[in-house]
């Protein structure tokens, strides 16, 4: 056994050195990681390889590239008055008509607050990294999850990079900091993105707030038991029988449930996509990170719009397909550059929020008050001193998990297969999953919801950034959604 820990520990401490030596380190380099192979590549706008060289600039391309130049000018104008714009609705407008992306990690560390939180938490960072190396885990999976995040991204391409570094030691810093999560892979996904447009030290704050603040909570999909994104699966159940009857009798016909296709693009805001490549965005990535905007914007209504959006856009073609036909279309086509243009894309969107809010289905029910356990930061730790890490970062709200009945784990065992990732992570999640909508019912969770009461309706948290009336008419559409 002394043998086994001291082998442990050994490559343990091997990972650490070489990120924390770098590409240099001398370590020997498996050839498919070798990113001088790549002798024709080159790189797109968006910093992704391609295996060969990408053709000239188009037309409409060019121009395209000197539309965002200009409203690269008008952002840098509005955020010198933020104080003047941030909750007005001409930022709602400029958000979905598109962000420069010279200007978008400061537009997301301003709506995040970065800058505040940083200085109540100055100079902890680092003392939590040091710590995170002593004391996480979870070393060895964040390991593999860095060397399988982006490869095909500038950022990631070369193994132990400035990029990959940064990732690594913010996987393992929040994995003892919030240790209710600790670590699973769709997090390195998440990190990944803001690593693209924040520093390494922002990037961790900006996953806290994301995980905590109230308007995104993404804390609950990825606690024990996942509690949100069961919420969320049967609030989407709910949405799409109500607002689009045909598609939901077809999907249910075929068999074809929301935990198949659906729980991706909740728990990372559409980045992972299932097959066949596990690190590729379910959208194409310029729409995706149109979405993340509107996301960091807006927070979590956006989650359960753009889900409906998707499915309302393309429900001709959905109508028409089998289940394995729409599971590929879901998966793999969606990724593909749609049809659409991404600001009529985000015209859709901004529709569907507000026809949903109008039906009261922007977001789905709130979890019961008294079930909400208020648990200090590393109560749970691995060791008893990190009770005193960060004290300026008390407290984290999780959501209750459901019990799981012998009547839930029987339900829908097709499913199973695809669930093996997500029950990696969560040994819990997968047997409630299975049976959601019938658990939830058994249990009180899902009420209609023409009754809830508007003491109900007052409590749900609204996002103050989104005022009602903001958002036009999409041409498109011919005005509100049917």
């Amino acid at each position: 056994m002394e043998d086994l820990d001291a082998l442990l520990t050994l490559e343990r401490e091997e990972i650490i050195a070489r990120y924390d030596q770098g590409p240099q380190a001398g370590t020997p380099v498996d050839p498919g990681d070798d990113a001088d192979l790549l002798i024709y590549r080159a790189v797109d706008q968006l910093g992704f390889l391609h295996g060969k060289e990408l053709p000239d600039l188009s037309t409409q391309e060019i121009k395209h590239n000197l539309q965002t130049a200009k409203r690269a000018d008008k952002w840098v104008k509005m955020l010198k008055q933020w104080n003047k714009y941030c909750n007005s609705s001409k930022m709602h407008r400029r958000v979905y008509k598109g962000m420069p992306p010279q200007v978008r990690g400061r537009v997301w560390s301003l709506l995040l607050g970065l800058d505040q939180v940083k200085v109540e938490n100055k100079g902890e960072y680092e003392h939590l990294k040091e710590l995170g190396k002593v004391l996480s885990p979870y070393i060895k999976e964040i390991d593999l999850d860095v060397s399988l995040t982006f490869r095909r991204h500038i950022m990631s391409r070369e193994r132990y990079s400035i990029k990959q570094q940064a990732l690594f030691h913010i996987l393992v810093t929040y994995s003892i900091y919030n240790p209710e999560v600790g670590h699973c892979q769709h997090l390195s996904q998440i990190v990944a993105v803001l690593l693209m447009y924040l520093e390494e030290e922002d990037a961790f704050w900006a996953l806290d707030e994301l995980m905590t603040n109230d308007a995104h909570a993404m804390h609950g999909f990825f606690s024990t038991g996942c509690p949100k994104l069961g919420r969320f699966l049967v609030h989407h159940d709910y949405t799409i029988g109500q607002t689009l009857p045909r598609l939901k009798h077809h999907m249910d016909q075929e068999q074809l449930f929301s935990q198949t296709y659906c729980a991706q693009w909740f728990l990372e805001c559409f980045l992972h996509r299932v097959a066949p490549h596990c690190c590729c965005p379910q959208t194409p990535f310029p729409l995706t990170l149109r979405i993340w905007d509107a996301f960091i914007l807006d927070g979590e209504r956006v989650l359960t719009s753009m889900a409906y959006t998707m499915l309302k856009v393309h429900e001709k073609q959905l109508l028409r397909l089998p289940r394995e036909g729409m599971q590929d279309f879901l998966h793999n086509t969606l990724a593909q550059p749609w049809g659409l243009p991404d600001d009529q894309v985000l015209r859709h969107l901004q529709v569907s929020m507000s026809y949903l809010r109008r039906l009261d289905l922007d977001l789905p029910p709130p979890a019961v008050p008294e079930a909400w356990p208020v648990i200090p930061l590393q109560q749970t730790s691995v060791v008893p001193s990190a009770a005193r890490l960060c004290p300026g970062r008390q407290l984290y709200r999780s959501e209750p998990s459901f019990p799981v009945t012998p009547e839930v784990m029987n339900r829908s065992p097709e499913t199973v297969a695809f669930f093996a990732d997500l029950n990696a992570s969560y040994p819990s999640a997968l047997a409630w999953l299975i049976g959601l909508p019938q658990a939830c019912h058994n249990m009180g969770f899902l009420k209609p919801h023409p009754s809830w009461s508007s003491g109900q309706q007052a409590s749900r948290p609204r996002t103050p950034l989104l005022p009602r009336g903001t958002c036009s008419p999409c041409p498109t559409q011919g005005g509100e959604p049917p």
